[in-house]
C-alpha cells in the first residue's frame, strides 16, 4: 500500500515542482525586464541632465569675439544664414555647446522612442528641466536652428511647428 501512494505522490510532486520552476523563471524575466527599463531611464536622465548643465555653463562662456556663446548664436541666427550658424557652431567653444545640445536631445530621443510610460514621463521631466534652466524660448531656438532636422521624434519644444503639422 505504501508503494502505491508513493507511486502516485511522486509524479504529482514533480509536476508541482516544474510548475513552480516555470513560475519562478517567468517572474525572474519580468524583474530583469523592469531592471533593464529602469537602468535605461536612469542612464538617459543622468546623461541628459549632465549635458543640460554643461550646455548652460558653456552658453555663458566668452568666445573669440568676446561674446557669450548664446549671444553670438542668437546674433548669428538673426543676421545670418543656416550655413553661418553651422560655421559659428564649428568654433571651439561653440562646438562644445553643439555637442552638449546633441547629447541632451539624443537622450530625449531615446526616452521618447520608448513605449514605456515611465520613459515617456522621464522625457517630460527632462524637457521641464531644460525649460527651467535655459528657458523654453531658448530651447525652441536651439531645437529649431541648431539641431535643424536632426530629430526623429521631435520637435520637443517648438509648439508652432507642432500645430502647423496638424493643420491640413
Amino acid at each position: 500500500m505504501g508503494s502505491a501512494i508513493g507511486g502516485l505522490y511522486t509524479p504529482i510532486l514533480s509536476l508541482f515542482t516544474f510548475m513552480l520552476l516555470g513560475l519562478q523563471l517567468y517572474r525572474q524575466n519580468q524583474v530583469d525586464h523592469h531592471n533593464q527599463i529602469s537602468w535605461f531611464i536612469d542612464r538617459s536622465l543622468e546623461g541628459g541632465e549632465k549635458a543640460l548643465k554643461y550646455m548652460a555653463e558653456i552658453s555663458l562662456e566668452k568666445n573669440m569675439e568676446n561674446q557669450t556663446v548664446i549671444d553670438g548664436l542668437l546674433s548669428t541666427i538673426n543676421d545670418g544664414t543656416p550655413e553661418d550658424v553651422a560655421s559659428y557652431l564649428g568654433m571651439p567653444v561653440n562646438q562644445r555647446f553643439f555637442s552638449a545640445a546633441t547629447i541632451y536631445f539624443s537622450n530625449l530621443e531615446g526616452l521618447k522612442s520608448s513605449k514605456n510610460l515611465n520613459a515617456q514621463l522621464a522625457c517630460e521631466e527632462l524637457r521641464t528641466e531644460a525649460a527651467m534652466l535655459l528657458g523654453y524660448n531658448m530651447m525652441i531656438i536651439i531645437e529649431r536652428e541648431v539641431l535643424r532636422g536632426m530629430l526623429a521624434h521631435g520637435p520637443y519644444f517648438d509648439n508652432e511647428s507642432l500645430s502647423s503639422e496638424r493643420k491640413p
